[in-house]
């Protein structure tokens, strides 16, 4: 709001009227385009704060499995590993904003290339965002394809009945059943992604105590339940890095629109939705989010609108 009154009143403003353009090409070709530069600016330390703090408060509240409660259950336990490596996902992905996002950087982009740390960071970040984000095809308990006789089946999209790869029951197919690889590898085959286990995946075959150290068969080791550490990250990644891109975007366009609003009307508009703003604000939002969690049933969708309020 306060960028948008400072560039309303300045002087290009004024010459722009006065040379007859309409009052939206004032407005969004001129005015607007300017105020946003603040906006752009703050953006990505608006999205680390709301990544970092969002991720441990609001997924141990709610229980979401992404990689803030992954990072405060390795702490609990003392799981040094699993801390290290979420530390280092949150580390990178802050730097890499700081590096890219604000429009301050542009002129230095040349120098960031020659930094070759900085560089090989961001390719890093990149491929690791592409990757959680097809998660389901890197790390999944289920294959990817079935070849079983002539049919050809994708039970990572849709779930068949174990007799579709010829079990004796109509239920839901374990993949991890001996009879039933056996049947798919006696009638055709199955393409497993590179790491057979999800997020939840409980791995009943191991002999090991658990959390067990790194193998062939789990990459960065379990957890004391026996879950794949690495599934995990990469899911955790993914719900994380998605919720503070969401959650910033719709919040900073519900801000901008407020803010024009209140900076091209003025008066009591102005005044009252201010008054308004600041005492939502002054509440506390660690027992507001308390409350709604005992009122609506926990979920993305719930806690994004929750924390947009």
């Amino acid at each position: 709001k306060n960028s948008f009154l400072d560039e309303i009143n300045k002087q290009y403003v004024v010459t722009a009227r006065a040379k007859g353009l309409t009052e939206k090409r004032v407005l969004y070709g001129h005015v607007f385009r300017n105020a946003m530069l603040l906006v752009i600016a703050g953006f990505p330390s608006a999205l680390i704060g709301l990544l970092f703090t969002g991720s441990v408060l609001i997924e141990v509240i709610f229980s979401l499995d992404g990689l803030g409660l992954l990072g405060f259950e390795a702490v609990m336990k003392r799981d040094y590993p699993v801390m290290f490596a979420t530390l280092y996902l949150f580390t990178l992905f802050g730097l890499v904003l700081n590096l890219i996002m604000s429009p301050l950087n542009k002129r230095r982009m040349a120098n960031f290339r020659a930094n070759k740390r900085g560089y090989w960071s961001l390719m890093l970040f990149s491929v690791m965002f592409v990757i959680c984000l097809v998660a389901e095809l890197v790390a999944n308990d289920k294959p990817i394809f079935v070849k079983f006789d002539d049919n050809w089946y994708i039970p990572i999209l849709s779930d068949h009945p174990e007799t579709a790869y010829g079990g004796d029951f109509d239920v839901q197919t374990d993949f991890y059943d001996p009879y039933i690889l056996g049947k798919i590898k006696e009638h055709g085959f199955a393409i497993w992604p590179p790491i057979p286990f999800s997020y939840e995946t409980i791995d009943f075959q191991m002999r090991e105590a658990q959390p067990a150290p790194p193998s062939s068969r789990h990459w960065l080791g379990t957890d004391d339940l026996g879950r794949d550490v690495l599934a995990r990250l990469i899911y955790g990644f993914r719900i994380s890095i998605l919720f503070g891109l969401a959650l910033t975007i719709i919040s900073s366009v519900i801000g901008i629109a407020a803010g024009a609003v209140q900076g091209y009307f003025g008066g009591w508009l102005d005044l009252g939705f201010q008054r308004v703003i600041e005492i939502w604000s002054g509440l506390p939002q660690l027992f507001i989010l308390i409350i709604l969690a005992s009122l609506f049933a926990p979920g993305f969708g719930t806690l994004l609108f929750i924390l947009v309020l």
